[in-house]
């Protein structure tokens, strides 16, 4: 790891990335953002999208009110546009893996 990219994250300042919004990546987002990390989560589903940037949660493990603070404060933004990797430090990507031909 470059040490530009160490001092980012000792200052909170690495700007982080979250590919998939689901039950892993939405918990996941809410915790880098909760640390202070200026979060993107980034999904296919508009709708997801959309409701995380009007401070909604659809994740019974993410509380409401956090959720929509974060959201609120700047740290936390959603989008369904992929070119958003190209201004992020760092990112997860927390997508279901295919286990079969049949994708269970």
């Amino acid at each position: 790891m470059n040490k530009q990219l160490l001092s980012k994250i000792k200052l909170k300042q690495a700007r982080v990335g979250i590919v998939g919004l689901g039950y892993v990546g939405l918990p996941l987002a809410v915790e880098f953002a909760s640390a202070g990390f200026s979060v993107t989560g980034i999904d296919t589903s508009i709708e997801r999208v959309d409701q995380i940037n009007k401070g909604g949660n659809y994740i019974v493990d993410v509380d409401d009110v956090k959720l929509a603070s974060l959201v609120e404060s700047g740290l936390l933004t959603s989008t369904s546009d992929y070119s958003a990797v190209l201004d992020l430090d760092a990112i997860s990507i927390c997508v279901p893996t295919p286990l079969s031909k049949l994708k269970d």
